[in-house]
């Protein structure tokens, strides 16, 4: 008679010789916490399951199609970012018992929402980043199932590379084409390689940036006060076509010890949208969003917009500013994008048909930031040092790096 196996209400797996007359205790936990496994092989051969413990005793299990799992994936690979935790729909039926193995980092177990799978966090240089999520089911009679999910950190290969234009969804994925089962947060742009911000590089994201639908906040001031920002570079005509990092130069407002809603208020803004209970939340696979800097914003107006010339423009450390001209369709460029759009779901550039002002992360002076606007009346896009606490018709419109 074929052995059976169980696992105890100590957690601890149990061999029975006898079709389950008597019990014997292996001594050896069949599960650890957050699906750390016990087993060094689990593996299939002529509908046998064979379990190779981490002491090295092999339980052998027949197979049953009488137990039922099934991951709700449709047997893709299942990708993550790193540290990004995915909550899977699973349906099981039939178990008595169950276990849990995974690749070395991850965490795997079945929660009340479902089951919750966890890539290492990217400090984690000893960890798996690929490799197999797999449960094991057990029936009264001793008979057993196994189910395997393919896991891996990075992108699926078959996931296209981000144009400028597409959309971008609050699952972390984007498309050339609309798709309207999904929530869309935003629209593509992809700046050159190397106008991508040292800190969103150094965080790994690099495929795009992604310009909000909507604006965070309006007429809203950049500070309360006039405060200067000393670990933010001032920029004068070269800095701002160089400043290219809005997630530093937030995350450096947020981490001031007189950071307060209420006095950097276009941050404060920006930063409701990163909570948890946001419907504008950014998925795990991005920077979160952050107030764009001014090189960020111009290369927004450059994809986008056809924008041209900053990046020629005569260096001098005495220009506050920069005007380009002759942008009579300026706003419509920019709203073309968003065209097919519901009209609830976005805030058009230019909504009062005679100017935009929007807000950067980038300072001037101690008491003065940059801000980029387009009118109609001048046909000009410019971009500008205005006094921090301005308020009247300026706009903050939060962006993302992926």
């Amino acid at each position: 008679e074929a052995p059976q196996v169980r696992i105890n209400e100590d957690g601890y797996w149990e061999i029975s010789t006898d079709g389950g007359e008597t019990w014997e205790n292996t001594g050896v936990k069949a599960e650890g916490g957050d699906g750390d496994s016990f087993f060094s092989q689990v593996e299939v051969r002529d509908g046998i399951l064979y379990i190779v413990l981490a002491d090295g005793t092999v339980i052998e299990v027949p197979m049953t199609a009488e137990l039922a799992f099934d991951f709700g994936t449709g047997g893709s690979v299942l990708y993550f970012a790193a540290g990004e935790s995915k909550t899977l729909e699973y349906t099981m039926s039939g178990a008595e018992t169950y276990t849990i193995t995974k690749p070395d980092g991850w965490r795997a177990s079945i929660e009340g929402e479902g089951l919750v799978i966890t890539a290492p966090a990217a400090e984690n240089t000893f960890a798996e980043t690929e490799g197999v999520v797999s449960v094991i089911l057990f029936g009264a009679n001793g008979q057993s199932f196994l189910a395997e999910q393919q896991v891996a950190v990075g992108s699926s290969q078959e996931e296209p590379k981000p144009e400028t234009g597409d959309y971008f969804y609050s699952d972390g994925t984007w498309s050339s084409e609309l798709d309207m089962s999904k929530t869309v947060l935003g629209i593509v742009f992809v700046p050159s390689p190397e106008r991508f911000g040292e800190a969103e590089k150094q965080a790994g994201y690099t495929n795009g940036l992604v310009i909000a639908l909507k604006n965070a906040a309006e007429s809203i001031s950049w500070s309360k006060n006039n405060i200067d920002i000393p670990e933010i570079e001032k920029t004068y005509r070269d800095a701002f076509y160089n400043d290219l990092s809005g997630l530093h130069n937030t995350n450096t407002v947020w981490a001031r010890d007189d950071y307060s809603e209420t006095e950097y208020r276009a941050f404060a803004a920006v930063a409701a949208w990163n909570s948890e209970d946001s419907p504008y939340k950014a998925p795990e696979n991005t920077s979160g969003w952050f107030l764009p800097s001014s090189g960020q914003m111009y290369d927004m107006f450059h994809c986008l917009g056809n924008l041209e010339g900053l990046e020629e423009a005569e260096v001098s450390g005495h220009s506050y500013s920069w005007k380009g001209v002759s942008y009579s369709d300026f706003a419509d460029r920019l709203n073309a994008w968003m065209s097919e759009i519901p009209d609830g779901q976005k805030d058009i550039f230019m909504s009062n048909g005679t100017s935009e002002h929007l807000w950067t992360s980038s300072e001037t002076f101690d008491s003065d930031a940059r801000e980029w606007s387009f009118y109609s009346t001048s046909n000009m896009v410019a971009c500008n040092n205005t006094k921090k606490t301005w308020d009247v018709g300026m706009n903050a419109r939060p962006m993302l790096a992926f």
